[in-house]
C-alpha cells in the first residue's frame, strides 16, 4: 500500500496484485522502487512485480501487470527482501528464502532476463543483500542482513572479510556522500 498527500489528507493507493502476490515483502526500505523509465518494482513474497509507468500514482490500482519476476525467471527465491535500480538502469533483487541457493538476483535491462548469484561468484554464503551503493567507478556495494560488506568490480563479488564490525549485525543502509565517500549503517 502507497500512500499520498492530495494536500489535504493522505489516501491510501492499493496496487493490483494478482494471486498469490497479494502479500508485500517485508523487507524496509529499497523494496518497492520507481525506476527510471516510470516504471514500478513492487516487492512481494512471491517475486517481483513490474508495473509499467503511470502518469498518476492512482492508476496502479487499475493498470495490469507489465511483468512477474520469480523464480522460474532466473530469481534465487521467492521472498523478495529488496529491489534497487544500478546506474545502467539494471534491477538488483535479493531474496530471503531459506529454499534458495543463492540470495541475489539481477535483472538485465539490455536483455530483459534475470539470473540468480551465489557462492560460486564469490557471494558469501546465505548473505541476504539488504542495502546497496554504487561509487563513481561502477563499483558496485552490497550491505548484508549477516553483517557481510561485498564488492563487485567487474563480473565478482568479493567479501570483505576484516571490515570492522563483520559478523556483528545487519547492514541496513549505505549511503556515498557527496565527496564520494561510502558511509556504513
Amino acid at each position: 500500500v502507497f500512500h499520498r498527500w492530495d494536500g489535504e489528507r493522505l489516501r491510501a493507493v492499493v496496487p493490483r496484485r494478482p494471486g498469490q502476490a497479494a502479500v508485500g515483502g517485508w523487507g524496509w526500505g529499497q523494496i518497492d522502487v520507481q525506476d527510471r523509465e516510470g516504471r514500478w518494482w513492487l516487492a512481494t513474497s512471491d517475486g517481483v512485480l513490474r508495473f509499467p509507468p503511470v502518469s498518476r500514482l492512482e492508476e496502479l490500482a487499475r493498470v495490469g501487470l507489465e511483468a512477474r519476476l520469480d523464480q522460474r525467471s532466473g530469481l534465487p527465491g521467492r521472498d523478495v527482501f529488496r529491489v534497487w535500480e544500478d546506474r545502467s538502469g539494471d534491477m538488483w533483487i535479493s531474496t530471503i528464502d531459506a529454499s534458495a541457493t543463492g540470495q541475489l538476483g539481477l535483472w538485465s535491462r539490455s536483455t530483459g532476463t534475470a539470473r540468480a548469484f551465489g557462492e560460486n561468484d564469490g557471494l558469501p554464503p546465505r548473505a541476504t543483500p539488504s542495502a546497496f551503493a554504487q561509487t563513481a567507478d561502477g563499483t558496485l556495494w552490497i550491505g548484508c542482513y549477516d553483517g557481510h560488506l561485498v564488492r563487485r568490480r567487474g563480473e565478482r563479488f568479493e567479501a570483505l572479510p576484516d571490515f570492522p564490525g563483520a559478523a556483528q549485525g545487519q547492514i541496513p543502509a549505505l549511503l556515498l556522500d557527496r565527496h564520494g565517500r561510502m558511509w556504513v549503517g
